[in-house]
């Protein structure tokens, strides 16, 4: 399912799989595990640097993904296949 959220992505913004990835990552990633409090900032993680439409198109492709699954549910099986 996770996989659907980044097809998703690359059809509508014509992006690679690791971009998909990327901004699926700092949408869902805000803190959620200890390398973001630790690396994030060295390593140019901002999840700020997503714009308003960017945020619209991936909450909507985790909805599609995840039609029966509360949101907060689906953000934390994400961050798990992400993050591990």
């Amino acid at each position: 399912m996770v996989e659907a959220v980044f097809s998703a992505l690359m059809k509508q913004e014509g992006i690679s799989q690791e971009e998909a990835r990327r901004r699926t990552h700092l949408h869902i990633c805000g803190g959620c595990c200890n390398w973001y409090g630790s690396k994030a900032k060295e390593a140019g993680f901002d999840p700020a640097s997503l714009t308003a439409q960017e945020r619209a198109r991936i909450k909507a492709a985790i909805k599609a993904a995840f039609p029966d699954t509360e949101a907060e549910t689906a953000v934390k099986l994400i961050h798990t296949y992400i993050c591990g």
